[in-house]
């Protein structure tokens, strides 16, 4: 199962130049302006189903999307050598392209960033291809996400995590919230440091602390 999965995301979901696309949807637009729906559409042979066309893809590069699939990928016993190298390439792609000056963009080509998930997503993803590269700089990176996190998000109430940055748009206590699976999310990411570590490492203890 896990093989086939990649396959399909290796075939559909990847673009060339490095980075997994957002979706694909369920169903395909016919030529005649018609709908084939996606429990008619998938039920087809894959003859069939190229015949009346591929359903679109949402060719948009989120950071959060592409840090757990590179994550999966890093770690998965049944990714091949190929596509360990895609994974390191669509991870060096988003760092070029969608980390300006510390920040996490929360699409390639887009302006926004401040979501916790996204720092969290290629701070795993780096922590990923540290351990199967051992290449400092991949370790670098996923300490510098970590600790920009810590600087921004923590709440100042507990040791706990904001979704985002404020954004003054709601009121106090409605603007950003402490997301159990979000900080779920964090909390692993942070156990995983401790273990990846050398005990000699200076952030090592502090992530123990923490954790």
């Amino acid at each position: 199962a896990a093989r086939r999965i990649l396959a399909y995301v290796k075939t559909f979901l990847s673009d060339p130049a490095g980075g997994y696309y957002a979706a694909q949807d369920c169903e395909a637009l016919l030529a005649d302006g018609g709908v084939a729906e996606g429990a008619y559409y998938f039920s087809l042979p894959d003859e069939k189903r190229k015949a009346l066309g591929l359903p679109k893809t949402d060719r948009r590069f989120f950071a959060d999307l592409n840090g757990r699939m590179i994550s999966a990928v890093l770690t998965a016993a049944t990714s091949s050598p190929e596509d360990r190298a895609f994974a390191l390439k669509s991870l060096d792609r988003y760092f070029s392209q969608g980390v300006k000056g510390g920040a996490v963009r929360h699409r390639l080509g887009g302006e926004f960033s401040g979501l916790l998930e996204d720092y969290t997503a290629l701070s795993d993803a780096s922590l990923s291809a540290y351990e199967a590269t051992r290449e400092k700089r991949y370790l670098d990176r996923a300490l510098a996400l970590v600790k920009a996190a810590q600087a921004h998000y923590l709440s100042e109430s507990g040791p706990a995590f904001y979704d985002r940055l404020p954004m003054k748009e709601l009121p106090a206590g409605l603007d950003r919230v402490l997301s159990p699976e979000l900080n779920a999310r964090a909390l692993a990411l942070q156990q995983r440091f401790v273990r990846a570590l050398p005990a000699a490492h200076p952030e090592r203890k502090s992530m123990k602390e923490r954790s």
